[in-house]
């Protein structure tokens, strides 16, 4: 019997997946804090109230993705995007993201396109824990969509 897998730190009857070019790399324990928002300004008339008359449609910003797994899936997703890079770095590569996680029995998708890898934390365990040496993958996104939809 396996042991129970934990997502975000709460009991899940899934785990996290992500997907690159058709690969899946398993293992990942904590997808932290995606998010999408528009940011929008209002337009002023010069009406006797002087209030807003309008709003542009606004600019996209999608924020860092931070993902956390064992060095072992960590490091093989990083090897193949060098591979996938034409300058050799990993930050070079550009590359879409597919995340699978379960909730409430149902299959969540959540899609990053041209995602790029900016930094990566590796966090060793203390000497006498058990522990294994986990990796934190900071990501940029271009556009978020969830569950086939975006913002």
């Amino acid at each position: 019997m396996s042991d129970q897998i934990r997502v975000n730190g709460k009991l899940a009857d899934g785990s996290i997946t992500a997907k690159i070019d058709g690969v899946e790399y398993y293992g990942f324990t904590e997808i932290g804090g995606y998010k999408d928002a528009v940011e929008e300004a209002l337009l002023y008339g010069y009406n006797k109230q002087r209030g807003p008359r309008g709003r542009t449609g606004g600019i996209k910003k999608p924020e860092k993705i931070t993902l956390k797994g064992p060095v072992s899936t960590t490091r093989e997703m990083c090897a193949a995007l060098r591979a996938k890079s034409t300058n050799s770095k990993v930050s070079g590569a550009i590359f879409p993201i597919t995340i699978n996680f379960a909730d409430a029995g149902r299959v969540r998708q959540d899609i990053m396109y041209e995602c790029r890898v900016l930094s990566i934390n590796t966090a060793p365990p203390a000497a006498d824990s058990p522990d294994a040496i986990m990796e934190e993958l900071e990501i940029q996104p271009m556009r978020i969509t969830r569950d086939g939809t975006e913002l």
